[in-house]
């Protein structure tokens, strides 16, 4: 395992599938805000890189199926060690199938192998929501369509969230915009109201993945 050191989002991947290692670190090179650091075939070697800080990456990817353990199997591993690794799961059918078990362990999004191309937003996606495992038992599919794909957010609507995403307060905003509070906190509960997320962490990676804001 080669670790490659940078200031980007650190990411490791553990599949056993050879062909899907060689895409995605041929998929890694046009990423412009993660780093791959290894891939590895081995769950053992995987759980062992992620106890260590040098090798322990920000993220974990890994598929939902391996040989002789799961996805999820890897993930509580990795939990039992450290709470400074997000994981991600990869799968090719369907993600619901592993909704409940993946809530138990904290894997914060499960995503579908064809959708490789959009694996960085997931990264990204990943690094800003709050996942809390065994709350409500279920994860964020970031692929999931929903009605709110369809509800497109007005100009002011994305402009709160946008100014929310940059780390500014209501009263910021309410100086910036020269709205009202009731009126900032009318547009920002609109955009969720639309978007059916739950608050506006959750609304900002939506905005960002979709290239909104």
């Amino acid at each position: 395992m080669v670790v490659v050191k940078d200031a980007k989002i650190r990411v490791g991947v553990l599949d056993n599938d050879e062909l899907a290692l060689a895409s995605m670190r041929r998929l890694s090179s046009h990423w412009s805000r993660c780093r791959l650091i290894w891939t590895t075939r081995s769950a053992a070697e995987t759980i062992r890189a992620c106890m260590v800080e040098a090798t322990r990456p920000d993220v974990l990817l890994l598929d939902m199926s391996l040989s002789g353990v799961t996805g999820t199997d890897v993930c509580k591993q990795v939990g039992i060690w450290t709470d400074r690794v997000r994981c991600i799961g990869m799968t090719a059918y369907d993600p619901e199938r592993y909704r409940d078990e993946a809530g138990d362990v904290g894997l914060t999004i499960i995503v579908r192998k064809e959708r490789y191309t959009d694996i960085e937003d997931a990264i990204l996606f990943s690094t800003i929501i709050n996942v809390h495992p065994g709350k409500d038992g279920r994860q964020q599919n970031l692929y999931e369509e929903t009605e709110a794909e369809s509800k497109a957010l007005s100009e002011r609507e994305l402009q709160i969230i946008d100014y929310y995403s940059k780390g500014m307060s209501t009263q910021e905003i309410m100086e910036r915009t020269g709205f009202s509070k009731g009126t900032v906190r009318s547009y920002e509960k609109r955009a969720l109201n639309k978007l059916g997320v739950r608050n506006r962490t959750e609304a900002a990676a939506y905005c960002v993945r979709k290239n909104l804001i």
